[in-house]
């Protein structure tokens, strides 16, 4: 990710609600550039995680915000006919729940 070359040699990077050190940045480089790590084998399959990073001037505080998502998709199988896949999830209003599938390589789009 690139950032302004010439006014982020001093901002700094926070992560706001990474309790399970899920993902972690670098420095911002003198180029006004940075990486972004996520450790996807902290999330379960099927499922996402929503963070955002706070890019930060020591003079002004906060500048912005970079809303990251990361998502592990549940791995599809279509071998020996075994198209199923299940998840046991609890729903209630006041959390979403987001089911997200991985189709197969060789699957094809049936109309």
């Amino acid at each position: 990710m690139v950032i302004g070359k010439k006014t982020c040699k001093n901002w700094c990077l926070k992560i706001q609600d990474n309790q399970e050190n899920i993902i972690a940045v670098t420095k911002i480089d003198k180029n006004g550039t940075f990486l972004l790590n996520a450790d996807t084998n902290k999330i379960e399959a099927g499922n996402l995680k929503y963070f955002e990073i706070e890019v930060i001037d020591p003079l002004i505080g906060c500048i912005c915000y970079i809303p990251v998502t990361v998502i592990v998709p549940l791995k599809g199988s279509l071998e020996s006919g075994n198209r199923c896949n299940q998840k046991e999830i609890t729903l209630n209003y006041e959390n979403s729940c987001h089911i997200f599938i991985d189709p197969p390589s060789n699957s094809a789009k049936q109309i």
